[in-house]
């Protein structure tokens, strides 16, 4: 295999360059050898089934509100004050998911990327997009259905059974197969920020006018800087003042990105920075990449500060309080105001 020969996974890298002389750990030669098993490499391999759709989250959250409903009357005990009590926490708890929503939707969805954009992250996974059905999730990572490797990553055939196969994959890529992390930027100014000019003393007659940064001349420590008329000057970092909203990220994912490629991230989710190899979007929990050889892989954020998961959370309040605002509204007593009380309704149930 040439130099240049692209390598996606490393399922093809074990393919293709062979598997190592021992996947025993160095120094560890009475460990059992392990030989991978290539016959089910993926999804559309000969024979192997589709990896199978998650649950929809939409199908957990109506059964836990049918166990909520079922459990929220008792809790009333047809009890005015009990009653008035659910009506106000049920408005309580509708209120966030609502905010966010409006938040999205009215301008707020660079601002809130933003903030789940820094953290740690996972390395790369083949993956596939889902419906409407799933939301708030967008994707799913695609596992192996068969095999010694069954319910393993794609991506990490080469990496999960031993470290001296990890290894040998490092060796092969140059590199290693870690995930790495997106860190906010301290430095305000990046290519393409809009900036405004203030405190030049020769040149003062561009004080306050607008422009941006076009290049970073680093032999003058000055940036490139175009003003609105199109004349070109280039000017010292404290001589300009962003006013742009967007923050400036730094991912250091060298397996993938190569090393601290600086980003900015529009409403959309778009990544744009000058180091970008490829296209790629981040839609509040994984960083997919777009376009180039990487198309379809996704980086997915660790942890639980996710959008996804933050989302999840909300609907299941939202679902509680909605919830609790029919058990006080409808259910005797019937709160809805301090006068609409009423007094509880004896049910009687006869079983035939």
């Amino acid at each position: 295999m040439s130099s240049s020969a692209l390598v996606r996974t490393s399922s093809d890298l074990a393919r293709t360059v062979g598997p190592p002389q021992s996947l025993a750990p160095y120094g560890h030669k009475d460990v059992e050898k392990v030989q991978p098993h290539v016959e089910h490499e993926g999804p559309d391999a000969c024979g192997a089934p589709e990896p199978q759709r998650p649950v929809p989250f939409v199908f957990v959250l109506l059964m836990a509100s049918a166990g909520a409903l079922a459990v929220l009357p008792v809790i009333g005990d047809c009890s005015v004050e009990v009653h008035r009590f659910l009506l106000r926490v049920g408005g309580c708890l509708v209120l966030p998911l609502f905010a966010l929503q409006m938040l999205l939707l009215c301008g707020g969805r660079t601002w809130i990327l933003s903030w789940f954009f820094q953290g740690d992250y996972s390395e790369g996974a083949t993956t596939r997009e889902l419906g409407c059905l799933w939301y708030p999730e967008n994707l799913q990572t695609l596992e192996y259905t068969s095999g010694d490797v069954a319910g393993k990553k794609i991506e990490t055939y080469a990496t999960w059974e031993t470290t001296a196969i990890v290894e040998y994959v490092e060796t092969a890529q140059g590199g290693n197969r870690d995930g790495g992390r997106v860190v906010r930027e301290e430095q305000d100014l990046y290519i393409g920020c809009k900036c405004k000019v203030h405190g030049l003393k020769k040149a003062a007659e561009i004080n306050g006018k607008a422009g941006a940064c076009k290049d970073w001349v680093a032999d003058q420590g000055r940036w490139r800087f175009e003003l609105q008329d199109g004349t070109v000057k280039d000017i010292k970092p404290e001589n300009l003042k962003s006013v742009d909203s967007k923050a400036c990220f730094k991912i250091s994912i060298p397996e993938s990105f190569g090393p601290d490629v600086k980003v900015t991230v529009d409403s959309n989710g778009d990544l744009s920075g000058s180091g970008m190899p490829f296209q790629a979007n981040f839609d509040g929990s994984a960083i997919v990449a777009t376009s180039g050889s990487r198309e379809g892989q996704a980086w997915r954020k660790a942890g639980y500060w996710r959008l996804d998961i933050l989302t999840k959370m909300l609907m299941t309040l939202a679902v509680l309080g909605l919830e609790c605002i029919f058990v006080s509204a409808v259910l005797p007593p019937g709160v809805v105001s301090e006068a609409s009380a009423r007094l509880p309704l004896n049910a009687v149930f006869l079983v035939d």
